[in-house]
């Protein structure tokens, strides 16, 4: 069923080694990502002069949902840390700046 209450979309980019896939993210989006990121979505893969010799941009657009109530900014600020923090534990993936 479609929820009441207005979904958030974030577009996040991170930077990771190239030999990281992007299934290896996105799984460890969804798991950090916790109940409330509802969808995952890769948008973007970019190599080249902006980014260091042997890694990879990866750009994700993650929709934050419940059917139950409107989310607050720092319930979703808390799931975006949880986000970088795995990635960056996980598989060395950091937040493009």
């Amino acid at each position: 069923s479609v929820s009441k209450y207005p979904a958030v979309e974030i577009d996040l980019a991170f930077v990771a080694d190239v030999n990281v896939t992007a299934g290896s993210i996105e799984k460890v989006l969804k798991k950090a990502g916790g109940e409330y990121l509802t969808s995952v979505k890769l948008f973007d893969i970019y190599e080249g002069e902006r980014i260091e010799a042997g890694k990879k941009s990866l750009a994700y657009s993650l929709l934050f949902q419940t059917k139950e109530r409107t989310l607050t900014a720092e319930e979703i600020n808390d799931s975006v840390e949880r986000i970088k923090d795995a990635l960056e534990k996980d598989l060395g993936a950091v937040l493009r700046s």
